[in-house]
């Protein structure tokens, strides 16, 4: 029982830790594109993120706790509680918690020589932040591998949205991520979502970074942040930036 007690006591310590916000998916912070990697076998990855999404309508800024636990050396279990607010234009605004994440990240494939690391992240989007009756669900695969400094990687998935008069749709991500020092990783990607029976909204791109901080600390903390927007036009409905800076703690 005592291997249990500190997963238990920190999963609580998130759920009363409101002051959140969540990226469009939880996972390979900064880049919403999420990755095969898991912390490890008893071990914890917090994400701490403070983020911001404009469009030319609104803009939305908020924090996010985002917790993952390792079961196993394939298996993790992940909680994302985000806190939002969002200034309309025209209609004030709104702020409050977003809809709470739950996922189990699983890596049935793991890297060789001549084949890449796979995964599945099974989510489920709780109804508590928007007004919603039912759950969202989130049904994606991971694949990514290095080559030699390189690491490459992709994710495709699908919406379920169950609310009435809602659309499911595909979500598609490609990232890249070289180590530039000892201490700093650069890191990209370019996603997008496309709506059953419309036509496929413009892409998105991110362009990070990772900064290792060489302290004392323990867990020693790495500093993460990225910016981005869609390649639509900036007078459509599209996010014309994105921006997330954050830590990352494992231990």
């Amino acid at each position: 029982m005592k291997n249990y007690r500190l997963p238990l006591l920190s999963m609580v310590t998130c759920l009363i830790f409101e002051a959140t916000f969540k990226p469009l998916m939880g996972g390979g912070s900064p880049l919403v594109t999420d990755d095969t990697g898991t912390p490890g076998h008893n071990k914890w990855e917090i994400n701490l993120a403070y983020t911001t999404r404009n469009t030319i309508h609104e803009r939305a800024t908020g924090f996010v706790v985002d917790a993952n636990y390792g079961i196993r050396k394939r298996t993790q279990l992940n909680l994302v509680i985000p806190h939002t607010s969002i200034d309309h234009d025209e209609n004030g605004k709104d702020s409050g918690m977003g809809d709470v994440q739950f996922a189990t990240k699983y890596r049935f494939v793991d890297e060789t020589a001549w084949v890449t690391s796979i995964s599945t992240t099974p989510t489920i989007f709780m109804p508590t932040g928007n007004g919603r009756t039912t759950p969202d669900f989130f049904l994606p695969l991971e694949f990514d591998r290095h080559i030699k400094s390189l690491y490459i990687g992709s994710q495709i998935g699908y919406f379920i949205h169950r609310e009435k008069d809602t659309t499911n749709e595909l979500f598609y991500g490609f990232f890249g991520e070289h180590p530039v020092s000892k201490k700093i990783d650069a890191v990209g990607e370019i996603f997008g979502f496309v709506t059953e029976h419309k036509e496929a909204k413009p892409p998105l791109f991110n362009l990070g970074f990772r900064y290792k901080i060489r302290t004392g600390l323990k867990p020693a903390p790495t500093i993460m942040g990225s910016a981005g927007r869609s390649f639509g036009e900036r007078s459509s409905e599209e996010p014309h930036f994105l921006g997330y800076i954050g830590i990352h703690l494992n231990f």
